[in-house]
């Protein structure tokens, strides 16, 4: 499996935790926090690939990738929400996931060389949760410390 695989494979397992979507959805609406970046700086940390530099800031053109084909699609599929086009609304859906896959997989590349030594995986993590946002999400630190799931 390649890095691009494992790093979605834990988006979908990760955001699939119990309250972790939720706790996701309200930072993004409530703070700004751009989800996929911070699934991806997880994925680093619980890898064992190191925490992200605390220095290290977005590429702007990686901020327009969100703001340009991520986030209009997700506006496109909160707008078809109940107007009887579902059919259509699961294919804006699949659209918004794939760009959101493909936008994982340029921040990968941005914030790999920006990692630091590797530690203990669940500290690095841990590290880099507050850095992209989501240092006020208790869920999120205990899905931290309780990843990977047991069963």
């Amino acid at each position: 499996m390649t890095e691009e695989e494992e790093l979605w494979t834990f988006t979908l397992s990760f955001y699939a935790l119990p309250g972790v979507s939720e706790s996701c959805l309200r930072l993004q609406e409530e703070a700004g926090v751009d989800v996929n970046l911070l699934l991806t700086g997880l994925w680093l940390g619980l890898s064992g690939r190191g925490a992200i530099a605390p220095e290290w800031r977005p590429d702007p053109t990686l901020l327009q990738w969100r703001e340009q084909v991520v986030q209009p699609l997700r506006d496109l599929r909160r707008l078809l929400k109940g107007t009887g086009e579902e059919d259509f609304r699961e294919d804006v859906r699949r659209l918004e996931r794939s760009a959101e896959r493909r936008y994982q997989q340029k921040l990968l590349l941005s914030l790999r060389p920006h990692c630091q030594l590797p530690g203990n995986p669940t500290e690095d993590a841990s590290k880099t949760l507050p850095l992209l946002g989501g240092g006020s999400s208790l869920l999120l630190q205990k899905a931290i410390l309780d990843w990977p799931p047991k069963g």
